[in-house]
């Protein structure tokens, strides 16, 4: 209690200064407020609270929305029995069983309280991991039971689920920890190992459309067994001695122990090379110089960096797009409702393109990887080359950010044919268009606010707050698109309008204001 009530009381440290600092780099409140703050009792015990809800909210809407998705794949899938949803609950709680364990990952809070504030390892462990255990239990059965009203299904039944999620956890976690004792890696980082899990799971769960499915009594057995080998693997869990030990070479690759940086491992995911990147053919930079040269070297010697998270969204592309078809095929009375959706919320894809697109990570890898360093150099800073560069680089960030968008723009319209067609056959050219101009739109948005604000400082830390709001902003906006309900035709117009008017726009402030703003912080 004493290690949980320490732990409580640094996150509430960090809450308090953070959202202080924060405050100070603020516009206009900046200059309301002074350095003696930090001592004022009662703004700090309303910060306190305010984190503590915050959190709390936080916590409990993520956990939500992870059932209302649950909820949402019942309900698209159309299954004709209720019991269809405890069945998915059951098989994504055995994916999160191997691929989402806690204890063996690194944070910032783990870093402070291990690290540098040397608190005993295995009680930090044990108690955060008993406090988050029974918190996940209360807020499992309380929105289970919301669910489970919804769809009329037997109450007890939300016990059974919740107990399962429980010990099924703890299951995971002490096969995670024999893993990383045995391999050295953690289950989470074997991709083959969860590229397997996932495939399963998938195929798991889909079995409801040919009427097969984890009925009541087997996840009753289920639970029962699990509670049995959840009883055990906790025992091996609070058995386990050298967490400090382990949490360090975990650490020492994803946070860099020695690094009085916390966020390294972030850096290093943007900045480890692949041998085989570093050999550039000589058909790709025949003929070239200068910084078209200097622009190709550096894409193609970070190109399995840049396309990593373009090609991780074709996988998911396509196999949503494989899942779809087979609903069409053997879910009754489904084809009607996806045409629906999909002709009158073009909007939606406008939300769907802002998380596809992968401008922010590159525009991180473009800083990390070689910014920083020729930022230190005034001649980087001038404003042909800063112009000449922006070119070049939005050029590839598109031809990134276009595969995914052109599959998305080739499959909707394939979709739409097949579940019922569309009123015009100009309206499948529209889509594909509208589609590819988002892409397109989203990839110079990214790159102009970087250059305009260029957040980050010589540390790679965001320092920027603008930024920040800038992203929320964007956010919003394409959330709000959603909510409208208009023609293909004047969306697609809409879209290669503005993008026309945003490019030109971008090429003009880039010229005017990036060689004052696109700088070292």
């Amino acid at each position: 209690m004493n290690t949980l009530k320490t732990s409580f009381d640094i996150d509430f440290c960090y809450a308090i200064n953070s959202f202080i600092y924060t405050l100070k780099k603020t516009p206009i409140i900046k200059n309301i407020i002074s350095d003696n703050i930090y001592s004022k009792k009662g703004f700090k015990i309303f910060t306190k609270i305010l984190a503590l809800l915050c959190t709390t909210v936080r916590f409990i809407v993520s956990k939500f929305s992870y059932y209302l998705i649950i909820f949402m794949i019942f309900n698209a899938l159309k299954f004709n029995n209720n019991n269809y949803f405890i069945h998915l609950v059951f098989v994504f709680t055995i994916i999160g069983m191997f691929i989402n364990t806690n204890i063996l990952n690194t944070s910032r809070k783990k870093y402070i309280s291990i690290i540098l504030f040397k608190m005993d390892s295995k009680k930090f462990i044990i108690s955060s991991y008993i406090y988050q255990a029974i918190f996940n239990l209360v807020l499992n059965i309380f929105l289970l039971s919301i669910f489970f009203i919804i769809l009329n299904l037997p109450l007890y039944m939300v016990i059974v689920i919740s107990l399962f999620i429980l010990f099924s956890k703890t299951i995971g976690e002490s096969l995670n920890i024999k893993y990383y004792k045995k391999n050295n890696i953690r289950i989470s980082d074997d991709k083959f190992i969860c590229i397997l899990v996932l495939v399963v799971g998938v195929i798991l769960s889909l079995l409801p459309i040919f009427n097969i499915y984890f009925n009541n009594n087997i996840i009753i057995i289920s639970t029962l067994i699990s509670i049995i080998f959840g009883i055990y693997s906790y025992l091996y869990i609070s058995k386990v001695d050298n967490y400090k030990e382990i949490y360090k070479k975990v650490n020492s690759y994803n946070i860099a122990m020695n690094s009085k940086y916390q966020s390294d491992y972030s850096i290093q995911s943007y900045i480890d090379i692949k041998n085989k990147d570093k050999i550039i053919d000589n058909k790709k930079i025949k003929n070239k110089k200068g910084y078209d040269l200097f622009n190709t070297i550096f894409f193609e010697r970070h190109k399995t960096i840049l396309s990593r998270s373009s090609n991780i969204n074709i996988v998911l592309i396509i196999v949503l797009f494989i899942v779809t078809i087979l609903s069409i095929y053997e879910v009754p009375n489904i084809k009607s409702n996806i045409n629906h959706f999909l002709m009158n919320n073009l909007g939606f894809f406008v939300l769907v393109m802002y998380f596809i697109n992968r401008g922010n990570s590159i525009t991180k890898s473009m800083y990390f990887n070689c910014d920083h360093a020729m930022l230190t150099f005034n001649f980087y800073r001038e404003k042909n080359v800063i112009l000449s560069l922006f070119k070049k680089r939005l050029i590839k960030m598109i031809e990134i950010n276009i595969k995914p968008a052109l599959l998305l723009g080739i499959f909707i319209p394939i979709i739409i044919f097949l579940t019922g067609g569309a009123n015009y056959f100009y309206d499948y050219i529209n889509i594909f268009i509208y589609i590819v101009s988002l892409s397109v739109f989203f990839s110079v948005h990214y790159l102009v606010i970087y250059y305009l604000m260029q957040p980050y400082n010589s540390d790679m830390k965001i320092v920027n707050n603008n930024y920040n709001i800038i992203l929320f902003l964007t956010y919003f906006i394409a959330y709000q698109f959603t909510m409208l309900n208009l023609s293909s035709t004047i969306f697609t117009i809409m879209m290669i309008i503005f993008t026309i008017i945003y490019v030109n726009i971008a090429l003009i402030l880039i010229y005017k204001k990036a060689p004052k703003t696109f700088k070292l912080k």
